[in-house]
């Protein structure tokens, strides 16, 4: 029987107190915390098993009766609207809460039975005794810390466990490779047991078996830890920033039934001119605009858009090892560059306020342009297994003498993991356009790439960019000695080697870099459905008219009606110009809030571009965000 209760919940985030409601689970001995009607209206719950957590009550600045609810990662805090609420919740507090520390007990069992058989030998063998104690203390230490870190099954909580074989057995590990370290060290624990009075008797093969046995030896808690990032799911002082994203997450619903084929190529071929390397000598020494033929026909948010298409952060998800997650975010990285070394035009510059919506069944994504001067766009991408967001802030620097443009980038892409609740970050290469002077195009990277993540921060990795070559590794710091895991080897253009004890265990090769389709623009053939306006794609449901699919400029340079575009790209930047003189634009669909993972502002998206698209509101005039952003 369930008892369901309105109540005010916060969970000591920046966001305040929200309306929640509680579920008091009987059967299972549990509270529920549900929230519903979040973007696609998913609910979301948090369980605190009874067993798990504790409960007092606290007052407030205001003198209110609050209730806080501690776990071992976080506190949460309610605050109940009637008397008849707070009276049902404290009832069922005190009827099922039990504090249980089975660990502890069976402890003491053992050491009070190890005393008993060592009472007689005190006197007889003092350095014996203490290698025996020492041990102990080893492996109750070690079942005390796994009480924090594992979650147990054991719904008769009333029980009594008579021995520790009997608890041990109703341990379930979600990881079976850990399962079985686990019950290997039961057995072990078993063979330490049997040998006392062996250990009692001679000295000698005291030391001996007790080497053989120290927990360090036979299982090394700080390498499980490491290597099955499943364990860690729950960590200690989780930071507030984490918490808000979790929070956020929400269940990934596929909205795409799509029944129509997907576009593989544009309307046109490339149109070029051959005085563009002249022209873009001109515009960057004087830093005039550029003519709209060194754009390729998507805007900078339909560009960011292209690397989710790769399937790596997915396999990065539901790889319980943690190097391997480290390889799989790599050649995330590597796949957006294989698709852009080809690509030397730019993407158009969006209209502040523009945005962009898409998603299929592997992937919901969205961006907003948020910044006129400097250009920014802000986007953020998800499904059932991650949530993604970075921003586009850059500096673009033309060094004359190198004939090169070189585009620098600030912000640091940043991925939740919702199964391991791990959050990894890092930075992006510097992009190189080099050949201006030469008149030969062509891009190339270079700089150093750190990523890392919340839950092993002693686990990192380093790619080093030099042109077209790469030399990195993944690498782990033990007693702040570095070790290499792996070695990142590869040519950019041809292939990228992970290479552990000098033989490669993975590769990703480029088969991007000799793409030759009828466009000419390199596009690879999913980037052509990105402005597609088809009316049977379910992307084009209930859109607004300010994303990008419906800018016109655009919509013509891809059909090749170039003097069109140019004329409409002009008169579009003009009225924005205008329209920025007496107006501070304010982002309606992203906000900034402080990561204190990586102690920087970031862009959050705040869930509100899904609530005007299912009410329909996007008709509502916000200046730039309205419907007659690309009118003119």
């Amino acid at each position: 029987m369930s008892n369901e209760i309105e109540i005010q919940y916060w969970n000591g985030n920046i966001l305040g107190w929200n309306k929640r409601k509680i579920i008091l689970n009987e059967k299972e001995k549990e509270i529920i915390i549900k929230k519903e009607s979040i973007n696609f209206a998913e609910n979301i719950q948090i369980k605190f098993k009874m067993s798990n957590i504790e409960i007092r009550k606290i007052l407030n600045e205001k003198n209110e009766e609050i209730f806080l609810i501690e776990t071992i990662s976080n506190k949460h805090y309610l605050k109940f609207n009637k008397t008849e609420e707070k009276e049902k919740f404290v009832a069922f507090i005190k009827k099922n809460k039990e504090k249980q520390n089975i660990y502890s007990m069976e402890f003491k069992k053992l050491k009070m039975e190890i005393e008993k058989n060592n009472q007689n030998e005190d006197n007889k063998n003092i350095n014996m005794k203490n290698i025996i104690e020492n041990d102990l203390k080893l492996f109750e230490n070690y079942f005390l810390e796994t009480e924090k870190k594992i979650e147990t099954i054991d719904k008769e909580t009333n029980n009594k466990k008579k021995n520790y074989q009997l608890f041990y057995e109703n341990i379930k590990i979600i990881n079976n490779d850990f399962l079985h370290d686990f019950y290997e060290f039961k057995k072990h624990l078993n063979i330490y047991l049997n040998n006392i009075s062996l250990l009692s008797e001679n000295k000698e093969s005291t030391e001996n078996l007790t080497k053989s046995l120290k927990i360090e030896e036979f299982f090394p808690i700080k390498n499980i830890s490491r290597k099955y990032s499943i364990i860690s799911s729950v960590i200690e002082n989780k930071n507030d920033f984490l918490n808000f994203i979790s929070t956020f997450s929400s269940k990934f619903i596929d909205l795409n039934s799509n029944n129509f084929e997907i576009r593989k190529q544009l309307p046109s071929k490339i149109v070029q001119n051959q005085n563009m390397l002249s022209e873009l000598i001109t515009v960057i020494t004087k830093k005039t605009a550029l003519p709209i033929y060194f754009n390729e026909p998507i805007s900078m948010l339909q560009k960011q858009c292209e690397k989710f298409f790769f399937p790596f952060l997915d396999k990065a998800c539901n790889n319980d090892d943690i190097y391997m997650q480290y390889i799989n975010i790599s050649n995330f990285i590597f796949s957006e560059i294989f698709i852009n070394l080809n690509r030397t035009l730019k993407p158009f510059n969006p209209i502040i306020g523009e945005t962009y919506e898409f998603f299929n069944k592997d992937f919901k994504y969205f961006a907003e342009q948020i910044s006129h001067n400097p250009p920014i766009s802000a986007y953020y991408c998800e499904n059932n297994n991650f949530i993604c967001f970075t921003d586009t802030n850059s500096k673009n620097n033309f060094k004359f003498f190198k004939g090169c443009y070189e585009l620098n980038f600030f912000t640091k892409f940043q991925i939740y993991i919702k199964k391991f609740n791990n959050f990894f970050w890092f930075n992006l290469p510097n992009l190189n356009m080099k050949g201006i002077i030469s008149k030969k195009l062509y891009n190339d990277y270079s700089g150093k790439v750190v990523i890392q993540n919340h839950l092993f921060n002693n686990v990192k990795c380093e790619i080093d960019f030099d042109d077209f070559d790469i030399d990195g590794r993944i690498y782990e710091i033990i007693n702040e000695e570095e070790k290499t895991i792996y070695e990142i080897k590869g040519d950019l253009k041809k292939e990228i080697n992970y290479l552990k004890d000098e033989v490669v265990v993975e590769k990703l090769k480029n088969e991007f870099n000799d793409i030759n389709n009828n466009n000419e623009y390199f596009f690879p053939e999913f980037s052509c459905q990105l402005n597609d306006l088809n009316e049977n794609d379910n992307n084009m449901k209930n859109l607004p008219k300010f994303d990008s699919r419906f800018r016109p400029d655009m919509r013509e340079y891809e059909k090749g009606n170039v003097k069109e575009a140019q004329e409409i790209k002009y008169k579009l930047e003009q009225k924005q110009r205008e329209k920025l003189k007496d107006f501070v634009f304010v982002p309606k669909y992203f906000e900034k809030k402080f990561n204190d993972i990586i102690n920087e502002e970031v862009y959050i998206y705040n869930g509100k571009y899904y609530d005007d698209k299912l009410n329909n509101t996007f008709n509502i005039k916000n200046d730039f965000q309205d419907n007659d952003i690309f009118t003119i």
